[in-house]
């Protein structure tokens, strides 16, 4: 099985090296190389790390795959010019990183508001793919909303209607979920094609 990576994470390599000749001085000569599925090698000539033991990827510098990395050693002694050479490779999965969803700035997850207060939650403007691939205009949302104590453990938000439900709905009580909404006429929720972000006006009974 190969060793998966997030997109989003640095990658370090060692290479192991098994040769110590007692007493006889030589030198050393470390070369990393990658190759991606199709065997097409990948250009690590800007990579500082390239020619040491130790290996450094940066972030988002591959593409989603399986990936080939080998580590050649060559070692030659002095005295009698002998080379000895070995070669190790390794396989490497590179995976999504994830998608960090918040509908509020910075990311904060808990807010305080008054019966009276208006609250927004406005994701396409708050959340980010972590490997800056995805646009997160081309996502849609959608919203659950629960009465909840503190401290209750996992809520499972899917087993609620979601608030477009609610909004759409003829008769709230039918929906029988404990809804935070005693009606749908202060939901606002705007669309521009797809819905991204939610308007909670004057809310009477949260």
């Amino acid at each position: 099985m190969p060793q998966q990576f997030k997109r989003s994470s640095i990658q370090k390599h060692t290479g192991q090296v098994n040769f110590n000749p007692a007493g006889l001085n030589f030198s050393s000569v470390y070369v990393w190389k990658i190759f991606d599925q199709n065997n097409n090698e990948i250009s690590l000539i800007s990579n500082p790390t390239a020619n040491t033991i130790e290996l450094n990827i940066a972030e988002k510098f591959f593409n989603y795959g399986l990936y080939r990395i080998v580590f050649n050693y060559s070692a030659t002694i002095f005295a009698t010019n002998e080379v000895q050479y070995s070669e190790i490779d390794t396989y490497v999965e590179v995976i999504p990183s994830g998608i960090i969803v918040a509908g509020l700035q910075n990311s904060v997850t808990d807010a305080l508001i008054g019966k009276m207060q208006a609250y927004e939650l406005n994701p396409r403007s708050y959340s980010y793919d972590l490997d800056g691939l995805i646009h997160i205009n081309s996502l849609t949302f959608t919203f659950y909303c629960k009465l909840i104590e503190r401290n209750l453990g996992n809520i499972n938000y899917l087993s609620n209607p979601n608030i477009n439900d609610l909004k759409t709905a003829k008769d709230l009580n039918t929906l029988s979920d404990g809804s935070c909404f005693t009606s749908a006429s202060n939901l606002n929720l705007v669309y521009a094609y797809l819905i991204n972000h939610l308007w909670i006006k004057n809310n009477r009974k949260i």
